[in-house]
């Protein structure tokens, strides 16, 4: 099975949005970018996120561990990964709600870039196909980590912005960030 037969076949599964924050992506490339933005961004959060809560490092180690099967092609293996790391990569956010009293800083931090990353670029649809496609490209792994000077950049600008305002700011302040990979 490829990873499409496996998002399509995952996508026939869910009958109604609530079953999943992903319902709206229209292709596992826009749920891997989504993923690699997010695990990329979220990068210099992680030791700190690690070690006050362990459980909210799995989905930065989830999605890297999809991510490295999708770039090595290992098609078999990241179909059988994808049905263990998927529903706790699916439940990202609500994770990060429940700790959000205990921990409020990371916690906020994390809502914030996931769901803007989410709404922005993986589900919105504003990002064009080539773009998505060619920001995806851009993602090299080592096997543990996951790499992108592109994504390292857009970040480095549009992290402080979401963190301050979370997906609510400007949308037009985060397009103009990652305006080569938006329609004109």
């Amino acid at each position: 099975m490829t990873p499409d037969e496996k998002f399509a076949q995952w996508k026939q599964s869910l009958k109604d949005p609530d079953d999943s924050i992903f319902y709206y992506h229209k292709s596992m490339e826009r749920i891997l970018l989504g993923l690699g933005l997010f695990a990329i961004a979220t990068k210099p959060m992680f030791e700190e996120i690690r070690k006050k809560v362990p459980s909210l490092a799995l989905p930065y180690m989830y999605s890297t561990k999809l991510l490295t099967l999708w770039i090595d092609e290992k098609d078999d293996e990241f179909c059988s990964e994808f049905d263990f790391c998927f529903p706790v990569l699916d439940k990202t956010i609500e994770a990060f709600m429940a700790f959000r009293h205990k921990y409020p800083g990371i916690s906020r931090k994390l809502i914030n870039l996931a769901s803007a990353f989410g709404a922005y670029v993986s589900c919105a649809g504003d990002i064009t196909d080539k773009g998505a496609e060619e920001l995806l490209d851009t993602i090299t792994t080592d096997g543990e980590r996951l790499y992108s000077d592109e994504i390292k950049a857009i970040a480095k600008k549009v992290n402080p912005f979401i963190i301050r305002n979370g997906m609510f700011g400007d949308p037009l302040v985060v397009m103009r960030i990652l305006d080569p990979y938006f329609p004109k």
